[in-house]
């Protein structure tokens, strides 16, 4: 009896002994995770705020000589900076800058792959993707080389890597990251909520209905659970995709005004506009366009007033053109159009999908490179590891100016590209069915020969008779050429896009505009474009 209880006693001094670790693992807080949860709170206060609350940060980092709470410091201050201004800045990468410095000193390859992943995820969330994926690369390469117990914050490091996969289409990798971050939340509802539901759309994405159906309950539930109102208000949204898409319309429409409803309430302007969109979405294909016309009025006051929603501008216009062609309303179908090609060609430098297109495939061949490399450090010697290098190097050398040079040239784009967009909210002019017809082989091919305009201006004058009335009586100037030009500005489109309708070049339409004006004298000028731009 004494020896079967001594081997008992043993054997659970043993389990709790083995388990400490675990146990101490979960409890346990890094320093650089507990000092950046407790000054987070000043990221989104205006700057002096900002820079009073980190003041702090930086005096225990003096004190404690810690060149890991310096890079923190850095990393927040860069993280606000970019919350300030509602974008990356000059500031916030100057910031960015010295915390990658301050991480270097550390010496702590943990410490590097926690800054360089906020880092990405900061350029990622500001939908500057051309900056956030060298960073990226660099966390991926970072990863390879911790051991996953040494990784800090777990779960917010493998979340936000997951995101920024997903979002180049790496989904298999993105469920990878967020299976894991899930494995570390423990009982956060808040986060395994918010991690539920992404894991929900990726499954969506990959087609997979039935598990995205079941994920997005149980986030669902976490959020519920967490009073989390935003959260749940986004399931509702994913889960009226999966409604709509069984063809069960009423019930998508109830998920989505209720999302609507919970969205508005707590002030969320991008989830209001995200399902907003989808709900005017559905209402025009069942036909209801009234009361998809009533939700894309009160959408188009949010876009003319914040110019970086381009995606939601551009869905926003598809809706509208489709609603056009619905009501055969030709002239308005021409003028969305020419919108939607400018808003495509916006939203691809913004969102960085022509650089997603062009490396993702040179990440995958540099990650490829840096497991190579790291398996023949482990298992070979100095001498191999020579002969490795002498034929891969040349290798990475040009998978990374490719990279380099497919992410500096949107880079480029995006700076150089200033053009000035046409106010959403324009007036649809309300055309007849008739006219339909006439107008659609002009409309297919986009440009506007001699017998298209004929058909056009034929239209064009039924509907502005007055303003061409005075054209005639008061302008004798313009001749037939220079009608072609007034109209398409009467239209709202801007000098690049009527060259595309005429087929001539934007120098071309600026010269045109030039010859008139020096017809007239400065004053007539001035009333001619007072009378093309009023209502």
């Amino acid at each position: 009896m004494l020896v079967g209880s001594r081997c008992f006693f043993i054997t659970l001094v043993l389990f709790f002994t083995l388990q400490l670790p675990c146990f101490g693992e979960n409890n346990h807080i890094d320093p650089v995770l507990d000092q950046y949860t407790q000054f987070r709170q000043y990221v989104g206060k205006d700057s002096l705020a900002l820079l009073a609350g980190l003041s702090r940060l930086w005096e225990k980092a003096k004190r404690d000589d810690s060149n890991d709470l310096r890079a923190v410091y850095y990393v927040l201050l860069g993280e606000g900076q970019t919350r300030l201004q509602k974008r990356d800045n000059p500031t916030s990468r100057r910031a960015f800058n010295k915390a990658i410095e301050w991480a270097k000193r550390s010496n702590r390859t943990e410490m590097l792959l926690w800054v360089t992943q906020h880092v990405a995820y900061s350029y990622y969330r500001s939908r500057t993707i051309a900056e956030a994926l060298p960073y990226f690369v660099e966390s991926k390469r970072f990863l390879l080389k911790v051991p996953e117990e040494r990784v800090i914050d777990k779960v917010g490091t493998f979340k936000r890597m997951g995101y920024i996969s997903g979002t180049i289409g790496q989904h298999k990798e993105s469920l990878d990251y967020l299976f894991k971050a899930l494995s570390y939340v423990g009982n956060d509802r808040y986060e395994k909520a918010e991690i539920l539901d992404n894991i929900g759309v990726l499954m969506l994405e990959r087609q997979d209905t039935i598990a995205a159906k079941k994920y997005f309950i149980e986030a669902r539930e976490m959020a519920r659970m967490g009073n989390d109102a935003v959260r749940y208000a986004k399931v509702l949204g994913n889960l009226s995709r999966i409604s709509a898409a069984n063809g069960n319309a009423v019930e998508a429409i109830r998920y989505l005004k209720e999302d609507i409803t919970i969205s508005k309430k707590h002030d969320n302007q991008q989830n209001t506009l995200f399902a907003s969109l989808a709900l005017a979405e559905l209402y025009v294909k069942k036909d209801s366009l009234n009361r998809a016309e009533l939700i894309l009025d009160e959408i188009a006051n949010i876009l003319d007033r914040n110019d970086q929603l381009v995606t939601f501008a551009q869905r926003y216009v598809k809706i509208k053109l489709d609603i056009s062609l619905k009501n055969h309303d030709i002239i308005s179908e021409m003028k969305f159009r020419r919108l939607l090609d400018t808003l495509e060609r916006k939203a691809n430098d913004w969102d960085g999908n022509n650089v997603i297109s062009s490396s993702r495939n040179l990440i995958e061949k540099q990650m490829l490179f840096e497991q190579d490399r790291i398996k023949m450090e482990e298992q070979e010697g100095p001498e191999s590891r020579k002969m490795f290098y002498s034929g891969l190097t040349w290798s990475i050398v040009i998978v990374l100016i490719g990279s380099t040079v497919a992410i500096s040239l949107v880079v480029r784009n995006q700076n150089n590209r200033k053009e000035d967009l046409p106010q959403i909210h324009a007036p649809a002019v309300d055309i007849g069915k008739g006219t339909a017809d006439r107008l659609s082989e002009m409309l297919d091919s986009h440009l506007m020969t001699d017998d298209k305009w004929k058909e056009f201006k034929e239209i064009f004058e039924e509907e502005y008779a007055e303003f061409c009335a005075r054209l005639t009586t008061d302008f004798e100037e313009v001749n037939e050429t220079h009608l072609r030009y007034i109209a398409l500005f009467k239209l709202g489109l801007n000098k690049r896009q009527i060259g595309e309708v005429l087929g001539v070049t934007e120098s071309a339409v600026k010269k045109t505009r030039q010859r008139l004006r020096k017809k007239m004298s400065n004053e007539k000028f001035e009333q001619l474009e007072k009378l093309i731009t009023s209502s």
